[in-house]
């Protein structure tokens, strides 16, 4: 369950309190997180709590300062940090970043409650989630041929995007994609109070173009052999293979000219005067 929510009226009133005599003392120092400060003093968490609470059990231990821990995940990335122990670390030494979060160094979550949010917001079911990572996966070589200058590489499923179109446009949706529920926090605390602000203008008369990228992977291509194909003087088998990316493909990035293995991330743009809001479907 839910323990108390602090409300963002009472996170502002706690900011000041806290980062104003620090401000005092060695004012170069808070001025260096001035664009951090300013993002999360105008960054109201409230809408989150009716659409995260169904996602708690009512019974148990009750989940401690979970906007303090949303905060912490925002404040992370603004600063570029992209490891939680690097993150935790760095808290454990900064009193300014823990109270920008909203937290003494003292209530600082530990790295297991930052695991325990990511498979909340997660919407996939994590032994199913769990059995394709660990199960056995073709093994794809690196192709050898390149396409060219500037030429795309053939789409796996052509027309896809046309029926994602369609089905739009007859009111469907698709309520089962794991991401759901991030891309309605988003929209709760990113794109309905820039809407309301009347930043993109009449939201009736958006112009939307989309474009896809390439993501390379951390995960190796080569995966972890299971077979005994080495043993028996076979180095270079196709065999079956468990990899830490399960979901990686090779591609070919037009733009720099070579293979990557990772993903393509389809985009939507909302174009306005002065305005260009990412959106990843």
């Amino acid at each position: 369950m839910l323990n108390h929510w602090r409300s963002h009226k009472e996170y502002q009133s706690y900011l000041l309190e806290k980062i104003l005599p620090f401000f005092e003392v060695d004012k170069d120092n808070v001025l260096q997180y001035e664009k951090a400060l300013s993002k999360l003093y105008i960054l109201n968490l409230d809408p989150l709590l009716p659409l995260l609470a169904p996602y708690y059990s009512i019974t148990g231990a009750p989940a401690k300062n979970q906007p303090e821990l949303i905060r912490s995940f925002v404040l992370m990335s603004e600063l570029n940090c992209q490891s939680l122990t690097e993150w935790l670390e760095k808290l454990s030494y900064n009193e300014i970043l823990c109270n920008m979060i909203g937290l003494s160094k003292s209530e600082i979550h530990q790295v297991g409650s930052y695991y325990d949010l990511m498979n909340r917001v997660w919407l996939q079911n994590p032994d199913l989630e769990y059995q394709f990572n660990h199960s056995l996966h073709n093994f794809k070589r690196k192709p050898s041929k390149k396409l060219g200058k500037n030429k795309k590489q053939p789409p796996r499923h052509p027309g896809i995007i046309q029926k994602f179109v369609d089905l739009a446009l007859e009111g469907k949706t698709f309520e089962s994609r794991p991401e759901l529920l991030m891309q309605q926090i988003f929209a709760k605390i990113g794109v309905d109070p820039a809407a309301k602000e009347g930043l993109y203008g009449d939201t009736q008369k958006l112009a939307v173009s989309g474009d896809g990228t390439c993501i390379n992977s951390g995960g190796s291509s080569y995966g972890i052999k299971e077979c005994d194909c080495k043993k028996n003087g076979n180095y270079k088998c196709d065999c079956k293979r468990r990899f830490s990316d399960a979901d990686a493909r090779w591609g070919w990035d037009s733009h720099h000219e070579q293979w990557y293995y990772g993903f393509t991330e389809y985009i939507l743009s909302v174009y306005k005067a002065y305005l260009k809001l990412f959106m990843s479907t």
